[in-house]
C-alpha cells in the first residue's frame, strides 16, 4: 500500500560536474570501530580525538574516504580551510575509481567551497549530491539555504527561464516559469516535472503551488481530479534540531500523497511550518498538551500535523505512536530517527478519513499493533466513501455529512462492526476456556480481546447518528446501546449514549 516518496529532482547547473566518488567500506573490525568513535567524539565536540582517530584510521587504511572526510570536518571547524582542502582533494582522489556520489563527502565539500567564497562550485557539488540520494534532507536543506528565491528580475524569457528553474530549485514561481520554457522547447518530461516540484513547496509560495497544481490538473491525466489539501505542518524539537527538517517533513507528505493516492487521490501539501516545545513529555497526550500551549493560535482551515521523535517510555504499557481524531483534522504522530516515511503517519490520516481499527487477528495498516502496509475491504470502501471530505471549521456535520454518501458510510460501518464484536467475542470466548488452566493466561486473552472496545463505542455512536439521521430509530438505538457498554455503562461517555437511546425510543412511534 505504501509506496515511496517521490522524490525532488534537481539537474546540475551548467558548467560541469565535481567527481565525488563513494568509499570503498572500511575493510576491518577494527577501522569500523574507529570510525564510529571518532564521528561520536566528533558529534560530542571533542575535535583532537577527533583528529585522531581519523589519522589513525587513514594509516590502517587509505583508502578509507570516511577518515579524510572527517579530518576535513576537523580543519573546517578549526577555520583552517586550506587544510580540510588539502584532506578532501585526497578523499576524493582515493575514490575516484567509481561513479556515485558519496553524500557525507559532497556536504563537507561544498561546506570548504562556501568557505573560499566559491559558491557557485559548493551549489553544483549539493546539486550531484541531491541527485545521487533525493531522500537526503539534510542536503536539500543546505540547497535551499545556498539557492533561495530567484531575485526579481522583471519579464525573463527564453533559456533564461530555464537557467532561473535550474539555479533555484526551491523558488516555485521560478520552477513554473522554467516549466512553460521547457513545454515551449519540446520537452514535456522535464515541463512537468518542474510543475510538480513547484506544488510541494507551498510553504514558500502557495498562489504558486496551487498554480502549478491547476496546471497539471488541466494538462496531465495523472493529476485531474485530485483535490490539494492544505497541510499545517509542527515540529518539535527534536524534530527541528537536524538541518533540513522542512525537506524531510515535504518528503514525508509527499511519499503519503503517493501511497494512498489510489484511495484518496489527493495532494496533502505543506504549507506552513511551525514549531512547538515537547518540554521533555513521552506519552502522546501529554505532548498534545504542551503542543497546543506552545504552537500558538491553530489554523481554521486545512490539516494540523504535528510530529515528534521523542520515542515512547520504556516502562510496560500500551503507548501510542500515533493519534487522530475520528473524523477530525487534527493528528499527532511519532516520527521514527530520520526516516522519511511513516507507516503511523498513514495510520492516522486514514482515521482522519473515517478509517477504523482492524483485530490482530487480521493484517492490515489499520491494525495498529501490526506492520502491514496492505488495507483491509473495509477501509478501502470507507477511504473512498469519504475521499471528498472538507477541512474547515464546523465539525463531522459541516466537514463530513455533506460531502459523503451517508448510506453507504452506515453501511460500511455496520459490516466491520459485525467483523470486530465477532472477533471480540470468540476471544473472550477462549478467553474464558483458557481461564481452567491459567487466570495470567485468561486475563492477557480478554485483554487482547477488548483491546479495540473504545474505538469500537466511536464507531458504534458514529454510526447511531448516521441511522437516526436516515431515519432508521430502532437500529440507531441499539447501536447508542451498543456504544454505552462499549464505553462502560458506569462511564460518563456510557451514561450519555444510554440516554440518546433512551431518547429516541420514547420519540420513536
Amino acid at each position: 500500500m505504501l509506496a515511496c516518496a517521490s522524490p525532488q529532482s534537481v539537474e546540475p547547473p551548467a558548467g560541469g560536474e565535481p567527481r565525488i566518488e563513494r568509499s570503498t567500506p572500511p575493510r576491518s573490525e577494527l577501522v569500523r570501530n574507529l570510525l564510529g568513535l571518532a564521528r561520536q567524539a566528533l558529534e560530542d565536540g571533542d575535535l583532537d580525538r577527533a583528529e585522531q582517530r581519523f589519522r589513525r584510521v587513514r594509516n590502517l587504511d587509505p583508502g578509507a574516504v570516511e577518515a579524510r572526510a572527517g579530518l576535513a570536518e576537523v580543519a573546517l571547524r578549526r577555520g583552517n580551510v586550506p587544510a580540510a582542502r588539502l584532506e578532501i582533494q585526497g578523499a576524493l582522489a582515493a575514490g575516484a575509481s567509481g561513479e556515485a556520489v558519496n553524500v557525507d563527502l559532497a556536504l563537507v565539500h561544498a561546506e570548504i567551497e562556501e568557505r573560499a567564497g566559491r559558491f557557485e562550485e559548493a551549489r553544483r557539488i549539493l546539486y550531484r549530491a541531491l541527485r545521487s540520494d533525493p531522500r537526503r534532507y539534510d542536503v536539500a536543506g543546505r540547497l535551499e539555504s545556498a539557492t533561495g528565491r530567484a531575485p526579481q528580475a522583471g519579464e525573463v524569457e527564453g533559456d533564461r527561464r530555464l537557467e532561473r528553474a535550474v539555479a533555484y530549485p526551491f523558488d516555485p514561481r521560478a520552477l513554473i516559469e522554467g516549466a512553460h520554457a521547457a513545454r515551449a522547447s519540446g520537452s514535456e518530461a522535464q515541463s512537468k516535472r518542474w510543475l510538480s516540484e513547484a506544488v510541494w513547496l507551498a510553504d514558500i509560495d502557495r498562489e504558486a503551488s496551487r498554480d502549478a497544481f491547476r496546471e497539471l490538473g488541466s494538462d496531465d491525466s495523472e493529476w485531474a481530479g485530485r483535490r490539494w489539501v492544505p497541510v499545517h505542518v509542527y515540529a518539535d524539537e527534536t524534530v527541528r534540531s537536524e538541518v533540513g527538517w522542512k525537506n524531510r517533513l515535504r518528503l514525508q507528505w509527499r511519499g503519503i500523497s503517493v501511497a494512498l493516492d489510489p484511495l484518496l487521490h489527493t495532494a496533502f501539501v505543506p504549507v506552513s511550518f511551525g514549531g512547538f516545545e515537547s518540554g521533555g513529555e513521552k506519552t502522546l497526550a501529554a505532548i498534545d498538551v504542551s503542543f497546543r500551549a506552545t504552537a500558538g493560535r491553530l489554523p481554521a482551515h486545512g490539516l494540523v500535523a504535528a510530529f515528534t521523535e521523542i520515542a515512547p517510555p520504556r516502562k510496560r504499557g500500551d503507548w501510542k505512536l500515533g493519534q487522530a481524531g475520528f473524523f477530525g483534522r487534527d493528528l499527532l504522530v511519532r516520527l521514527e530517527p530520520g526516516a522519511v516515511e511513516s507507516r503511523v503517519l498513514a495510520h492516522e490520516i486514514l482515521h482522519i478519513y473515517g478509517g477504523v481499527h482492524i483485530a490482530d487477528a487480521l493484517g492490515s495498516l489499520m491494525n495498529p499493533g501490526g506492520q502491514s502496509l496492505e488495507l483491509d475491504p473495509a477501509n478501502v470502501a470507507v477511504a473512498r466513501i469519504s475521499q471528498g471530505r472538507r477541512f474547515g471549521p464546523g465539525g463531522i456535520a459541516v466537514n463530513v455529512l455533506p460531502h459523503v454518501d451517508t448510506a453507504r458510510l452506515a453501511a460500511t460501518y455496520l459490516r466491520w462492526l459485525d467483523l470486530n464484536l465477532g472477533i471480540r467475542k470468540r476471544g473472550m470466548e477462549n478467553a474464558w476456556l483458557e481461564a481452567r488452566t491459567s487466570r495470567y493466561v485468561a486475563a492477557a486473552a480478554g485483554e487482547k480481546a477488548a483491546r479495540l472496545d473504545p474505538h469500537m463505542a466511536d464507531v458504534a455512536s458514529f454510526t447511531g447518528y448516521l441511522l437516526w439521521r436516515e431515519g432508521e430509530s430502532e437500529a440507531a438505538a441499539n447501536l447508542y446501546g451498543l456504544a454505552s457498554r462499549l464505553y462502560g455503562r458506569g462511564t460518563s461517555r456510557g451514561r450519555a449514549m444510554q440516554e440518546n437511546a433512551d431518547r429516541i425510543r420514547v420519540q420513536s412511534p
